[in-house]
């Protein structure tokens, strides 16, 4: 059976930062990371598409200190690679090889200034 293969074309939206401000409160979106199916060396194995958002914040309590929290994937979105049957086209009817999921990762801190 011929094999197909279809194109690969990777795209990734990358927001570095953005900032809310709102008296002695700071919110900041420190990554947002949305990447499309890629592929894998082998035909038929790819990454699927996923979306992972970090997060951080700040509260001025006084002069010299802070409150402050960085979260970072706080969605938990795990990493999922897929595998094309045999004589299929590459991506149809794919089934599930491994998914790996890490977790959210929280900071949470006092800052002081001297």
């Amino acid at each position: 059976m011929a094999r197909h293969h279809r194109e690969h074309v990777l795209y990734a939206l990358v927001c570095e930062r953005a900032a809310l401000r709102a008296g002695a409160a700071s919110f900041y979106l420190r990554g947002l990371v949305w990447r499309d199916d890629t592929p894998e060396t082998d035909y038929g194995r790819y990454r699927r598409h996923d979306t992972k958002i970090d997060l951080s914040g700040e509260y001025r309590v006084t002069r010299w200190a802070s409150v402050f929290f960085q979260g970072r994937d706080i969605f938990n979105v795990g990493q999922t690679w897929m595998e094309t049957p045999p004589g299929a086209f590459e991506g149809q009817g794919a089934a599930l090889r491994r998914y790996e999921s890490y977790g959210a990762h929280w900071n949470f801190g006092v800052k002081g200034s001297f």
